[in-house]
């Protein structure tokens, strides 16, 4: 996994008109105060920035609808995250590189670039997926409140991804890296595509033997080419006398019709 270091967060109130910046000392931070001072606060803002989904965050702090804005590098590289209620903005230097709403969808697979961290993990639909953020930090922060008895319960949301543990410590743990993931996507991509090949196969095997099924019902016939030359030269003959017939019939009728005007026309004058 590449190196974090966290450098400067700014905190940013509207509806308070208060605001906040907190630089990070480069080998070191020693947060210290008081109880209810805001330290496991400040620190679950780090967290939250990053999108991860922390519990226990007081009251207050979420009535400030606060703004934060964390300036962190990876491997030396600059980036920052702008979180503004549940849109997140990420920069690389002065670049945006991500503006979106959706965590699973867009931020975790920008951060799994980021971090080399590929860890796939089962979705409810069973669907092999990026792991979130909180997944990444999850073995290096413990909430105050809730890790105490639940070392896994430190983030919310982790539930959203089935029988998650054991492929979490195993990527952790160094077992199955990053790119025991990446082949392993890719495994899962081509087996998905030779499902697919295999289904289509079946299809066309089941049409086949339904239309050789069909075929060997009909009965055997053969066409001689020239009595379908002489049949089609009768009909067209036999076509023309109806023809010739069909105009007589027409002048014939023509010709009655006016003896019947004709006739109509007497009764008229009788």
């Amino acid at each position: 996994m590449k190196k974090l270091l966290f450098t400067k967060l700014y905190i940013l109130s509207l509806k308070e008109r208060k605001a906040k910046i907190i630089n990070f000392h480069p080998q070191l931070t020693i947060i210290k105060g008081n109880n209810s001072t805001g330290k496991s606060c400040l620190v679950k803002m780090i967290y939250h920035a990053m999108g991860a989904s922390v519990p226990n965050i007081p009251e207050r702090f979420k009535n400030a609808e606060a703004i934060s804005l964390l300036l962190f590098k990876v491997d030396n590289i600059e980036y920052s995250i702008l979180r503004n209620h549940d849109q997140f903005t990420l920069f690389c230097g002065a670049n945006k590189i991500l503006q979106t709403t959706h965590v699973t969808q867009d931020l975790a697979p920008k951060f799994a670039d980021i971090f080399n961290f590929k860890l796939q993990l089962r979705n409810r639909q069973s669907e092999s997926t990026q792991a979130t953020p909180a997944f990444l930090f999850l073995p290096f922060y413990l909430d105050q409140d809730q890790g105490w008895h639940d070392v896994f319960g430190c983030f919310e949301r982790l539930n959203q991804f089935s029988k998650w543990k054991d492929d979490f410590l195993k990527f952790h743990l160094g077992i199955c890296p990053s790119e025991y993931y990446i082949e392993k996507n890719k495994k899962n991509k081509l087996q998905n595509e030779l499902e697919d090949c295999a289904k289509r196969r079946d299809i066309v095997e089941r049409t086949q033997n339904n239309i050789a099924q069909k075929l060997s019902k009909l009965s055997v016939f053969d066409i001689n080419l020239d009595d379908y030359k002489s049949a089609i030269a009768k009909l067209i003959t036999e076509a023309n006398k109806l023809k010739k017939q069909e105009d007589e019939y027409l002048t014939k009728r023509l010709e009655l019709n006016n003896e019947c005007r004709e006739l109509q026309a007497q009764k008229i004058i009788l």
